[in-house]
């Protein structure tokens, strides 16, 4: 599907120069982790708020 697709020239360098499409779809699923681990994390240790 996404082999179908036509980019333009900046990016079709841009995603050759990383190593491909492939390539390209597996560093964005490990940046998306990462961003997830780390908001979770932040999320989990963020200090609750106590009323009295």
């Amino acid at each position: 599907m996404l082999n179908t697709l036509a980019l333009p020239p900046v990016v079709d360098q841009l995603v050759e120069r990383v190593g491909g499409r492939r390539q390209m779809g597996i560093l964005a699923v490990g940046v998306g982790v990462v961003i997830l681990i780390l908001g979770l994390a932040r999320w989990a240790t963020s200090p609750t708020p106590i009323s009295p």
